[in-house]
């Protein structure tokens, strides 16, 4: 029955924070601008590639690098994707970088570093899971949720409660994530009272 513990406990918000939101914070702080602006594309992918190897070699390497060359385009893709739901292109994010808009190249690395933190996190997740719980084990999911329902199913709805173990197995993941927002969702209750 340990294994569910264990397991939620690797997957609490404060151990996540401790192990790997802090880091990649404090990897964003330490990490200084002479300004926020940049006088040409050049300058632009030099400062964002910078950026993308330090933060990657602070938080996910520990000393390993990308090539300048790697580094830019990862950067640049990254950045494509964030502000793609925002509507902007890199040729915008560019037009921000050189103006200053929008919080020039400040709020530029902040979007790197905050993609760098969250995929992270994701990685971590999956990685801790897949210790806990062989990912290819049949059994090992339907282990994982007999004892998840027997120690949380109080907290699920009570469909989960009435069908067996296997019925759930499949989406154990999305099942033990519900269960860690539940008990998240009361902790904190606790804490403000």
């Amino acid at each position: 029955m340990a294994i569910i513990h264990d397991l939620l406990k690797a997957l609490d918000e404060r151990t996540i924070a401790q192990k790997i939101a802090i880091p990649h914070d404090e990897a964003r702080m330490r990490y200084s601008l002479e300004r926020t602006t940049c006088d040409s594309f050049e300058d632009f992918e030099n400062e964002i590639g910078n950026y993308y190897n330090y933060h990657y070699n602070r938080c996910n390497t520990q000393g390993g690098h990308f090539s300048p060359e790697q580094a830019r385009s990862r950067a640049k893709g990254m950045l494509e994707q964030i502000f793609r739901r925002q509507g902007l292109d890199l040729s915008q994010i560019y037009h921000n970088a050189k103006t200053g808009a929008e919080g020039g190249l400040r709020t530029i690395l902040d979007a790197i570093a905050d993609s760098l933190k969250r995929e992270a996190i994701e990685n971590y997740l999956r990685d801790t899971m897949d210790q806990f719980v062989t990912p290819i084990s049949w059994q090992a999911k339907v282990d994982i949720m007999a004892q998840l329902l027997e120690a949380y199913g109080e907290l699920l709805p009570q469909e989960y409660r009435n069908d067996p173990p296997e019925r759930f197995a499949q989406g154990y993941d999305g099942i033990i994530h519900a269960v860690m927002g539940a008990l998240q969702q009361t902790s904190a209750v606790f804490r403000r009272m």
